[in-house]
């Protein structure tokens, strides 16, 4: 890519597939850096976002005529004026598939497409944050398995987004192509030259969104209920996910192989809250020392 690197970048993981903390954490150190003054930028390079559960980001999606989901939504409130394209170039909308199909002999069928994105995904968008055009997508045969009324909605979005037909095996191929991940890391480039802090937010109990992103890191922070582990050994990190995923595919992406093998620089203890818009006392000193890395 050819820019200099400011090693400003920090990125933040989750152990859990739900409810690790990642946005809740990612959220309070935004807050607390822009209190500061810092020109802070958040990145998350891909999201997913569930039609049913988080109903609310279909219609603002129908507002803002983009596919949005809720942890980008709940950003935007603290850095109104920073596009969600430069924010999130890649979007997914799940949906849970109606039961009716299943009854009464699938129901284990049912289940285990519960767990997976891929019979779940049914919109999705990719784009380009320097130009702010944006693509729209998808996936017929997933949205003809939603439950009629939310299947009703989720079809008015699709022609309000003006959206293109895509095979889900199509979709998931572009998503995880070469030139995506150059885009992504572009987007991340620019964030990096025009920032004093860029916080990356990953997905699931992913390690990252994509591999080039690890050599852009200052400091990996992973999120598990009631802790923060801090890692900075980024080169290690980054044979730790060579191995990993040779040895067992994108399976070797999940952030407990981090752990597994590497012991966290430091370990910083996380309170309860009653909501994300609290303000997270432990975030002021995750961030002091997250700034006095930048600056070392």
């Amino acid at each position: 890519m050819g820019m200099k690197m400011r090693n400003n970048v920090v990125l933040v993981s989750g152990l859990l597939v739900h409810d690790s903390g990642k946005t809740w954490l990612t959220y309070s150190l935004l807050r607390a850096a822009s209190k500061l003054g810092l020109k802070v930028s958040v990145y998350k390079p891909v999201a997913g976002h569930n039609a049913w559960y988080h109903y609310r980001t279909v219609v603002r999606s129908l507002e803002l005529r983009a596919l949005v989901g809720n942890d980008v939504l709940t950003y935007h409130s603290i850095l109104p004026h920073e596009p969600i394209e430069k924010m999130n170039p890649v979007d997914l909308l799940l949906a849970p598939p109606s039961i009716l199909p299943y009854l009464p002999k699938e129901i284990e069928e049912y289940l285990s497409d519960l767990e997976s994105q891929f019979r779940q995904v049914v919109v999705a968008r990719i784009s380009n944050c320097f130009t702010g055009e944006h693509r729209h997508m998808y996936v017929p045969e997933n949205l003809e398995r939603l439950p009629s009324l939310l299947r009703t909605a989720v079809k008015k979005l699709i022609i309000e987004l003006n959206a293109d037909p895509i095979d889900v095996h199509s979709l998931v191929t572009h998503i995880q192509s070469r030139d995506i991940e150059k885009l992504l890391e572009s987007c991340l480039e620019d964030l990096e030259m025009n920032s004093d802090l860029v916080i990356v937010e990953s997905f699931n109990d992913a390690i990252i969104p994509f591999f080039s992103l690890l050599k852009h890191l200052k400091l990996l922070i992973i999120v598990s209920p009631g802790h923060v582990l801090v890692y900075d050994s980024i080169d290690r990190i980054i044979d730790i996910v060579r191995v990993e995923t040779s040895l067992h595919g994108v399976d070797g992406y999940r952030a407990f192989h981090i752990i597994k093998h590497l012991q966290p620089r430091e370990v910083i203890d996380l309170e309860p809250m009653e909501s994300i818009e609290m303000e997270q006392r432990s975030a002021g000193k995750i961030l002091d020392m997250i700034l006095r890395e930048i600056k070392a």
